[in-house]
């Protein structure tokens, strides 16, 4: 049996294989899929019998992806990234189709928001998806291709899958809204060690920038960006936030910057996949969001 008859004969169960491997969970496969957990399960065995080797580790009713499983769906997640990039590919010359972008929640409206109503001008039929994801996943999201471009100011591993540009350096400070103690001090009376009196609200693993040989207590942690402005501006909390996002008018008025620079402008990247940039969708949301900075 050649080749594509032996992939051809095991195609229909590889999507279903996916789903279950990605999740590890025949429920949550089977609500994701639409299909009953019954008939997930003979799939999963089905394509086991004829590969002639067990995909999972069945432990009680859990089924744990093992090292065969693992590598099957590795090559899988790469063979339908390949595809789709194909498909974008093919949509590209009628630049119809989804484009998928993940930013920085606060900096969506600031960044983003303006280069997707350039690229809806220029390109009535592309479909832009927001998404708000981890930094940690960012790199494994553009490479499997559920993300087409991502915004980080956080370091990345890129590999050689993955190109990064640099779009502008972001400057950052410590800020505090209306009520809290410092707002109305003079900055002649504002020093470290009297920052570091105060709580302040931060992302989980403290990436915000702020200066890790320092000390400071961190009251409260949100993964969103928008929701430490809100904390910071209640009046209770301090935060380290970009100074394009921190002066943006708010409802509950304007923040104070605080007398200490906490670290230098922070590069912020614009990540893709090398592929997925000769695909005419990502070269026109590259060029949207290059544009629109610019203007």
């Amino acid at each position: 049996m050649d080749r594509v008859q032996r992939l051809s004969s095991l195609w229909n169960w590889l999507p279903v294989f996916r789903a279950v491997a990605e999740v590890e969970n025949l429920p949550a496969a089977s609500k994701a899929l639409n299909i009953s957990a019954s008939a997930l399960s003979r799939t999963v065995r089905l394509l086991e019998e004829d590969l002639g080797h067990d995909l999972f580790d069945r432990v009680g009713r859990r089924l744990v992806l093992n090292d065969k499983g693992g590598a099957l769906l590795a090559g899988l997640r790469d063979a339908m990234r390949i595809i789709c990039d194909a498909i974008d590919e093919v949509n590209s010359a009628l630049m119809k189709g989804p484009v998928r972008l993940a930013a920085p929640g606060s900096f969506m409206p600031i960044v983003i928001l303006p280069a997707l109503r350039l690229l809806k001008q220029r390109h009535p039929d592309l479909r832009p998806i927001l998404a708000s994801v981890s930094p940690s996943q960012l790199a494994e999201q553009l490479i499997h291709g559920t993300l087409d471009l991502a915004l980080t100011d956080q370091e990345i591993r890129l590999g050689d899958e993955l190109a990064a540009e640099l779009l502008f350096r972001a400057s950052y400070g410590v800020y505090c809204g209306a009520g809290h103690p410092l707002y109305d001090r003079d900055d002649s009376e504002i020093d470290l060690s009297e920052i570091q009196r105060y709580e302040f609200t931060a992302p989980p693993g403290m990436v915000d920038h702020w200066p890790v040989h320092l000390d400071r207590t961190v009251a409260v942690q949100s993964t969103l960006l928008s929701i430490g402005v809100e904390l910071c501006g209640s009046g209770d909390f301090l935060a380290v936030l970009p100074d394009m996002i921190a002066r943006v008018p708010r409802s509950f008025g304007s923040l104070r910057r605080l007398p200490f620079e906490v670290c230098p402008p922070v590069p912020m990247y614009l990540l893709y996949r090398q592929s997925a940039s000769q695909s005419s969708p990502t070269r026109a949301a590259l060029a949207a969001i290059r544009d629109s900075l610019a203007a």
